[in-house]
């Protein structure tokens, strides 16, 4: 019996949405790829397959689809905002904890960090030299967040790493973390602030030195005071905790 995949992938709908991909791939974003009729010609197949196939291909973000009097297709790239707001919300839907996202963003902000240390961007390391400076210099406030201080510090982290892989996930978790109450009440606390800021600095310090295990250590220490604060059962804090501390040991 056949295999319902292969079947797909053979059938006259697939080979259009492919194409289609292909055309719109080839083009840059907004341009013009043709009216239904010149494409589904080209394409050769029929106009209902011919549509199935373009929503298929608009559902990725890779066309848009216009109609009136400059209808057709048109070449579309997706949306980044777009995909981190719906990874996010999956993740709530999915009952993903705070402590989950604590936990990969350790990890995703360790592996960051020391692509950052072998960043050698004189520019890069320009502007995060002067954050850092600045929040060195900044007076307390009286623990105010300044969520503004912490995205140029993530903005520079994605530019330094230079992998859109990682500062995607990253972007992802950031924004389940915004969105879920725990995280921002925890976040908002002053000592917690206070804490963030000079963890930030001394992060920030380590990569301009290229000492990826300071930064990593820094982070670790970091999501360890996150997770102490976080009221889940002592079992699953300490199997969440475990492999970092193994980790630490090790240095």
């Amino acid at each position: 019996m056949a295999d319902p995949r292969e079947t797909e992938k053979r059938s006259p709908r697939s080979r259009a949405a492919a194409g289609l991909r292909k055309l719109s791939l080839a083009a840059a974003d907004g341009d013009f790829l043709g009216s239904e009729t010149e494409l589904l010609q080209l394409l050769g197949v029929s106009r209902p397959t011919f549509r199935q196939a373009a929503r298929l291909v608009a559902h990725d973000q890779l066309v848009e689809i216009r109609m009136g009097p400059h209808g057709g297709c048109y070449a579309r790239r997706p949306n980044g905002d777009s995909v981190v707001r719906s990874a996010a919300m999956f993740l709530h839907l999915r009952h993903a904890t705070l402590l989950d996202a604590l936990r990969i963003s350790c990890e995703l902000d360790c592996f960051s960090a020391v692509l950052a240390c072998e960043n050698r961007s004189a520019p890069a390391r320009g502007a995060l030299e002067t954050l850092v400076k600045a929040l060195e210099t900044a007076p307390d406030v009286g623990g105010e967040p300044d969520d503004c201080t912490e995205r140029q510090f993530g903005a520079l982290m994605a530019l330094m790493a230079d992998n859109p892989i990682v500062t995607l996930m990253h972007d992802v978790v950031a924004r389940f973390l915004a969105t879920d109450p725990a995280s921002v009440a925890l976040k908002g606390t002053p000592p917690m602030v206070r804490a963030r800021r000079g963890a930030i600095a001394r992060q920030g310090r380590a990569i301009l030195a290229g000492d990826a295990d300071m930064a990593s250590a820094i982070i670790r220490q970091q999501f360890e005071a996150y997770s102490a604060l976080i009221p889940v059962h002592s079992l699953e804090r300490r199997l969440a905790l475990e492999p970092l501390s193994v980790a630490a040991s090790s240095r």
